[in-house]
């Protein structure tokens, strides 16, 4: 799984390189359902997806310093470990073997405890959607696992961070950058809304942007993160 780097082309092109490669891989993977038909098939797409993401992973750990000087910033570092948890988290959720929900609770933590999406969070919206959606995945994590003190300390976190991005975030800003009260949804990683009680409070959300703004339904959510 050694990246073969040659010496001419800089390690900051080489990191950008694989990161698309991988990043291509994994929007593939996501849309797949969940109930594939064939498992083999699958399973080996996965590990061909996870493979790239290893890749990446080593290299960025073995050039971290020639990254960072080239502008790599911790929060994409986060977003690399991220991802490979959600890899984990989806195999749980296609095969119920535990060993790939572990892992996935490995790199979330290693996340809580190196505070990725930390830094400047509050001059960046960007950053506290990412935080959201971490904190929500590492919560359903850890209710799957029972780890109930790290539910109780993330059910802490999280409201305590919607409550700073409440004061922090002017509300039009929220609007615009996240389509009003659905925004939140999505902050939390819940792309799009399922079931009938889901599905009414929605309706109704739309209908009240409708008579405020004067038409258009807003658009509806996007697809899963």
């Amino acid at each position: 799984m050694q990246v073969q780097q040659n010496p001419s082309i800089p390690v900051s092109e080489v990191y950008w390189s694989l990161l698309h490669k991988a990043d291509k891989k994994f929007s593939k993977i996501r849309e797949l359902p969940y109930y594939h038909r064939n498992r083999h098939e699958y399973d080996a797409y996965f590990y061909k997806v996870f493979k790239v993401y290893t890749q990446l992973w080593k290299f960025q750990q073995e050039n971290r310093q020639k990254l960072v000087d080239a502008g790599l910033r911790r929060s994409e570092i986060g977003e690399i470990a991220s991802w490979i948890a959600q890899l984990y988290l989806g195999q749980y959720m296609r095969t119920s073997e535990a060993s790939y929900l572990s892992e996935a609770y490995i790199f979330y933590e290693a996340i809580l405890s190196r505070e990725y999406f930390k830094e400047g969070m509050f001059q960046d919206l960007s950053l506290a959607n990412k935080q959201l959606r971490f904190i929500s995945r590492f919560l359903v994590v850890c209710l799957l696992l029972n780890r109930r003190e790290m539910v109780q300390q993330l059910l802490h976190q999280l409201k305590g961070l919607v409550d700073d991005c409440k004061r922090t975030f002017q509300r039009v800003e929220m609007k615009r950058m996240h389509g009003g009260e659905l925004g939140w949804w999505r902050m939390l990683g819940w792309g799009r809304v399922q079931g009938k009680g889901m599905g009414k409070r929605r309706e109704a959300l739309l209908r009240r942007r409708k008579r405020k703004h004067g038409g258009g339904d807003g658009g509806g959510c996007g697809g899963r993160v």
